[in-house]
């Protein structure tokens, strides 16, 4: 809040111009006042989501020295990995379709169903890559070989069934070229994987958590910084307008001495209070948000 504008030794003119200065200047404050103490409250937020991240990260990174878990370096990087991965299965469900032509199958039905046999043949392939390269290190992942297997059980089923169902309708042997294709496509998905996979589970799963938690301070940081700027923008926008409405005073007042000096010349009065920001009390609307909070 502000005092009173000192207003003893200024006529009554003066006086009651300053009264409506420091009115305009309090609506400034009421105006602005809420919108600063609810960005003040989503810094606060912020900083505290920051210092508790942060508190994360470095317990996360003081348990990879401690356990000495090491990165791993795949052989490709994820979407060069995950690219290859798209480019067999484009290739690979045009040509399931054209074998699983000879069971005489609706159109959308045929195109659904080699789409099935691709993805399909391509996660079970993941699923048992990542099971036996991490299963050799003995970590107790049996889940994992687990979906390994009744992923590669169902492509094989489904493949048999297609088989079975050629020959009902009397394609003959012709579609076991289709399962030898659905080995192929499988069998290089594996290996693939199996490359591609970190062999230490836990070492994995750590730094998968510290990535975690690196994306996540970067997004709590954008948003302290989103917020800070809008909290300067209204301080800035409030100082501005609190200092133009005092401008404006003490230039209204200055226009009236001059006034009256000119036409009264001599008989002028000695105005004994100086024009100046003095005449205003201080008013605080703030400080800028400080640096985020850092390790």
């Amino acid at each position: 809040m502000t005092d009173m504008p000192r207003i003893a030794t200024l006529d009554p003119w003066e006086a009651e111009r300053l009264a409506r200065a420091e009115a305009e200047r309090m609506a400034v404050v009421r105006a602005s006042g809420p919108r600063l103490l609810a960005l003040r409250a989503r810094l606060a937020r912020c900083d505290e989501g920051l210092v508790d991240l942060l508190d994360q990260r470095a317990r996360a990174r003081r348990r990879l020295f401690d356990e000495n878990l090491q990165p791993f370096s795949p052989p490709f990087a994820p979407w060069v990995f995950w690219t290859v991965m798209l480019l067999m299965l484009v290739f690979e469900v045009p040509l399931n379709k054209a074998a699983l032509d000879m069971l005489r199958l609706p159109e959308l039905e045929a195109w659904m169903l080699a789409f099935s046999f691709g993805l399909t043949n391509l996660f079970a392939a993941k699923a048992t890559g990542r099971a036996l390269r991490q299963a050799c290190r003995g970590d107790g992942i049996r889940e994992w070989v687990l979906a390994g297997v009744v992923n590669t059980v169902l492509v094989g089923a489904i493949a048999c069934v297609a088989v079975q169902r050629a020959r009902d309708s009397g394609a003959g042997d012709e579609l076991w070229a289709f399962l030898a294709l659905q080995l192929l496509f499988y069998g290089v998905a594996l290996f693939l994987a199996f490359q591609q996979t970190n062999p230490d589970r836990q070492a994995e799963q750590a730094y998968r958590h510290l990535a975690r938690l690196e994306a996540a301070l970067a997004r709590v940081d954008r948003e302290r910084a989103r917020v800070a700027a809008a909290h300067d923008e209204v301080l800035i926008a409030g100082g501005a307008a609190v200092a133009g409405i005092e401008q404006q005073a003490l230039a209204d007042i200055a226009r009236r001495r001059a006034r009256l000096a000119a036409e009264l010349g001599p008989d002028c009065p000695d105005w004994p209070t100086p024009l100046g920001p003095d005449l205003f009390p201080p008013l605080d609307l703030g400080r800028p948000a400080g640096p985020a909070p850092t390790a």
